[in-house]
């Protein structure tokens, strides 16, 4: 009879240290993972950019050089929105795939603007007429 007193006790005393060493150790998990999650947030987001390619490809494709100039304003904009650092690839010397900025086409770069609320600054249109009059 004794010795199952000792028994219980040894069991519960065991359960009671399994139980408060389980909820601490989730509270440290949680409290890592907190941090860790904060550190990673806090650190910027860096993509490489080949502003000299988008815009070859881009003028080979025909597009306007008006629309060429806001596109790139609005990537660098939207980018920014983003909290992303923008680095051009001459810039670099290595570049993970990671790091490689994708290349959004024209109307897909205007609706990611529109989503945070970015319009072109100048109007890229009336400046080149304005420039090409002043050759006429």
């Amino acid at each position: 009879m004794k010795i199952l007193r000792e028994i219980t006790k040894i069991v519960i005393a065991a359960s009671i240290g399994f139980i408060v060493n389980m909820y601490y150790t989730d509270a440290q998990i949680e409290r890592y993972s907190s941090d860790t999650v904060s550190y990673l947030s806090s650190i910027p987001k860096i993509e490489v950019v080949d502003i000299e390619a988008i815009t070859k490809t881009m003028l080979e494709e025909e597009t306007p050089p008006a629309k060429v100039a806001e596109y790139v304003e609005l990537l660098v904009r939207v980018k920014e929105a983003k909290g992303v650092l923008v680095i051009d690839t001459k810039s670099v010397i290595t570049t993970p795939t990671l790091s490689v900025a994708k290349v959004l086409s024209y109307d897909a770069l205007k609706d990611e603007a529109a989503k945070h609320g970015i319009k072109p600054e100048l109007d890229y249109e009336s400046l080149l007429e304005d420039f090409n009059k002043q050759f006429e």
